[in-house]
């Protein structure tokens, strides 16, 4: 008897100790692989929590735009995903792992990528390049012209360089806009009603408002200044950007109403995409 309580003993630890050796190597390997979804993971929350910052430096912007609802809805969602992933990477670190829990991580992860991907396309698309806002102004040199006049003493507005190294100036007391060569020195000049600001649209095109006459005229700067076509605007227009070679943002005023500043999106074939008043408090 004593014999076979023995045999059965050791039997038992046979039996233990092959378990307990299983479950170390059950054990390293789910190690392995909680390290690497602990990297994925913390990965994937840095991305969120960058796009999250991206997204309120838009909301910063302005509250009252398709735009802002937009991107405040996108917000919230990557919010909820983060909340998500963070419960999900606590209950791996508390060892509470099992095979769901890992594919249901990864489905996850794998959702919060398409997030941010929509995310990062919802940005460039219904706020056309807000990446252009955030860049870093630097000065890189300074040049210094003879301005060209025939009348009045010069008064620009607006200026912009072009691809072959000359610059377009916008003369707004004397009506014209002046080409300038590499070297600084004049070179051509075209008479337009009111010019006041320039943009360089693509190729050898450029975009100038004027101001009075509600509209945007387009010119090609060769060894000339040749106009090429126009646009009419609704209302007074003063700045004018370009965000791509066929989208525009123009600001001005608005002289009917409320009688308030305005900015907008338009196509350069003239289609309003976006309108945004800003009241004289600034909002």
């Amino acid at each position: 008897m004593k014999n076979s309580r023995e045999q059965v003993n050791k039997l038992f630890n046979v039996i233990e100790n092959y378990v307990e050796e299983k479950e170390r190597q059950l054990y390293k390997e789910e190690s392995i692989k909680l390290n690497d979804l602990n990297q994925e993971c913390q990965s994937q929350l840095t991305a969120v929590q960058g796009s999250r910052q991206l997204l309120d430096a838009i909301l910063r912007l302005g509250n009252e735009t398709h735009v802002f609802i937009t991107a405040r809805q996108i917000k919230t969602q990557l919010t909820n995903y983060r909340e998500q992933i963070v419960k999900k990477y606590r209950a791996i670190e508390s060892k509470e792992t099992t095979l769901t829990l890992h594919d249901s991580l990864k489905t996850l992860m794998s959702l919060a990528a398409d997030q941010l991907a929509t995310v990062q396309t919802k940005i460039k698309v219904d706020t056309l390049s807000w990446d252009g806002i955030f860049r870093t102004p630097t000065l890189d040199s300074v040049v210094a012209l003879k301005g060209h006049s025939t009348g009045f003493t010069p008064s620009y507005r607006g200026s912009v360089w072009l691809p072959n190294g000359s610059i377009l100036l916008s003369d707004y007391v004397n009506d014209m806009c002046c080409l300038y060569i590499p070297e600084y020195t004049h070179l051509a000049d075209y008479t337009l009603k009111d010019p006041w600001d320039v943009c360089f649209v693509g190729g050898d095109e450029v975009a100038v408002t004027l101001r009075s006459e509600k509209k945007i005229q387009f010119l090609t700067c060769t060894a000339t200044i040749t106009p090429t076509r126009s646009l009419t605007t609704q209302y007074y227009c003063d700045g004018i950007a370009a965000v791509s070679e066929n989208r525009l943002v123009i600001s001005g005023y608005n002289d009917s109403g409320n009688k308030n500043y305005y900015w907008s999106i338009l196509t350069t074939q003239g289609k309003e995409e976006f309108y945004h008043e800003i009241d004289q408090k600034g909002g």
